[in-house]
């Protein structure tokens, strides 16, 4: 298998997960109502990401990226519950988010550059901020009990 061919298919593979939770949450015209819709309206971007990058569909991939660096914020009882849980830590839990925003801003560039190398160098780095952050604070923010 080449390297594109890999690429090709891990894209895939995430496409198919991230699209069984995008079909059970709403497009966001307004604020999110919960956390948990805002995560699932992010999967629902990312998977437009993914096909983009596929398809070679560069308004979608750019469109899509951009939603993500300028997502909606979570409700603020629910951002209040979060910063209160997590303490001291909050700061390095915003900064996951920040990284996140730059890399899909850099992204959504690239996307409107048609920058194949760079689509793929900064969507990588957006994947990686995003399941880093799932991997150290996905736990701790689910035993808040956020919808």
């Amino acid at each position: 298998m080449t390297y594109l061919q890999g690429i090709h298919k891990s894209l895939l593979s995430i496409c198919f997960i991230t699209s069984i939770f995008a079909l059970s949450s709403p497009a966001f015209a307004k604020d999110p109502e919960s956390f948990r819709d805002l995560m699932k309206y992010m999967g629902e971007e990312y998977t437009k990401v993914a096909e983009g990058i596929l398809k070679q569909d560069y308004k979608q991939l750019s469109e899509a990226a951009n939603n993500i660096a300028f997502h909606p914020e979570p409700p603020l009882t629910q951002r209040m519950k979060i910063i209160a849980k997590l303490g001291t830590n909050f700061m390095d839990f915003k900064s996951w988010d920040d990284e996140v925003h730059l890399s899909a801003v850099a992204l959504t560039k690239a996307a409107k550059d048609k920058n194949n190398a760079e689509i793929l160098k900064h969507n990588a780095m957006m994947l990686k901020k995003c399941t880093s952050c799932h991997d150290k604070y996905r736990d701790l923010v689910k035993t808040l009990r956020i919808k």
